[in-house]
């Protein structure tokens, strides 16, 4: 009862956004079950983007840093990295500086270190090149475009040491795909032909 009059002064104090309200109550269990694991262009994707919840969640953490939301989202990322095998890495799309200095952290790297998973994250293995026009403002015959050769690869990591490696690059959400075509052109220019490159979104 002092729980929901708090919960309701806070509110009313500090009124939350829609998509933070629209996950109020549902449980990592109920999350669980909106999960639609698919392949999309050889992307593997964890869910649709169109359901509701999905989208409140992704997009209550990414822009208002919702604890609930970054839960619910973990929940649904452990469902797929249990899977993968331990030597395999695991690669965040990096953002732009201006989006890092708009929301102080990477969306995809703080689920991937709240996941507490045994595979190796290398945040900075993939760099940004360039500022780039932000995907959802731009129609899809452009986006493509907007984002050649946005990402390099970091020479600070030897090649040599990912010479029949695995490799995954995580995203948030695809569309077209082109950023994660792109990731994937940097790594393939840069590691053995001997290492596998594949991708992972949590929706589409």
């Amino acid at each position: 009862m002092i729980h929901t009059v708090l919960t309701t002064v806070f509110d009313t104090l500090f009124p939350p956004a829609p998509e933070v309200l629209a996950l109020r109550g549902i449980s990592t269990e109920q999350f669980l079950c909106y999960r639609e694991r698919h392949q999309l262009d050889g992307v593997i994707i964890l869910s649709r983007y169109s359901e509701h919840h999905i989208r409140a969640a992704i997009h209550a953490h990414k822009f208002y840093s919702d604890k609930h939301a970054r839960r619910l989202l973990t929940t649904l990322l452990k469902t797929e990295l249990t899977t993968l095998a331990v030597d395999t890495y695991l690669i965040p799309i990096p953002l732009a500086r201006g989006r890092i200095r708009e929301r102080g952290y990477n969306q995809v790297s703080r689920l991937l270190s709240c996941c507490g998973t045994q595979q190796k994250i290398i945040e900075n293995l993939l760099i940004r090149t360039r500022e780039t026009v932000k995907q959802s403002h731009l129609p899809k015959k452009d986006r493509q475009k907007n984002m050649r050769g946005a990402f390099g690869y970091n020479v600070c990591y030897p090649p040599h040491q990912f010479e029949n490696a695995r490799l995954i690059i995580v995203d948030d959400v695809v569309t077209t795909g082109a950023t994660l075509r792109e990731a994937v052109a940097a790594l393939r220019r840069a590691l053995p032909s001997s290492a596998t490159i594949s991708c992972l979104a949590l929706a589409h």
